[in-house]
């Protein structure tokens, strides 16, 4: 508890970062303000930031944009992406906070519903419809050995249902929530597209900042281990509904 009182008071001396001096922190995610995604991140990080001293906003970009503009540091951090997105230093300007802010599932959403799920190397016989730049459904695809000729990549959530819908694909592969989501911002019946379980991974999620935010990325690790540690956490994650 000592380290955290001292992380608070140093931020809020003149070390603070120059793009923090501004009292708003705003973050960019892949995912619609509707999704669960969205709405877990966004309740989180508003009550860490609050703790902090801190307003938060959360903008939606292209699951591609998001990191290019934290990189360039136009925006000061990703809300959630999983703890090796940037082992490759693709951006070498990101650092990561050293405590996940939410688990998510992956799962399959699939036009038939006798698909039997068992891992990504259960997939390799569909033409599996995903959302380019997530790693995460890349690298599942690569060590399952999926061929090129079965992936189709599209930008938006949106895009992968509506080509499910329209069957020029299989499955596509997103959190429960975002997938409901979609189906029920797009007006998918559930009979047309299907939920099925198992989910292919169940992941931790990292916030991402700007490295001129290095310190205050430190602090927000720690608010966010104290926040669970007092049931914050669980309470805010447990009052979203979706």
């Amino acid at each position: 508890m000592g380290r955290l009182l001292w992380l608070v008071a140093l931020l809020c001396c003149c070390f603070l970062p120059v793009g923090a001096r501004a009292g708003t922190i705003v973050f960019c995610t892949m995912n619609q303000e509707n999704s669960r995604l969205y709405k877990v991140s966004n309740a989180v990080l508003f009550e860490a930031f609050r703790r902090l001293g801190y307003e938060f906003r959360l903008l939606t970009y292209p699951a591609k944009r998001g990191p290019v503009e934290v990189n360039a540091g136009r925006v000061d951090g990703e809300a959630h992406r999983i703890h090796g997105f940037n082992d490759d230093n693709r951006y070498p300007n990101l650092v990561r906070v050293d405590e996940s802010i939410q688990a998510i599932d992956q799962s399959v959403f699939a036009r038939s519903k006798n698909i039997r799920v068992n891992g990504w190397e259960s997939l390799g016989a569909y033409e599996i419809v995903y959302l380019a730049g997530i790693k995460v459904t890349e690298a599942g695809m690569d060590r399952a050995g999926i061929p090129a000729n079965r992936r189709i990549p599209v930008y938006s959530i949106d895009r992968a249902f509506q080509l499910l819908v329209a069957g020029r694909g299989d499955i596509t592969v997103v959190s429960a929530s975002t997938g409901r989501a979609t189906m029920e911002k797009l007006g998918i019946p559930s009979g047309a597209i299907h939920l099925l379980s198992p989910p292919v991974v169940v992941i931790e999620l990292y916030s991402y900042m700007h490295k001129r935010h290095r310190q205050l990325a430190g602090a927000l690790g720690e608010i966010l281990r104290e926040m669970k540690r007092i049931g914050v956490h669980k309470r805010l994650v447990d009052a979203v509904d979706g």
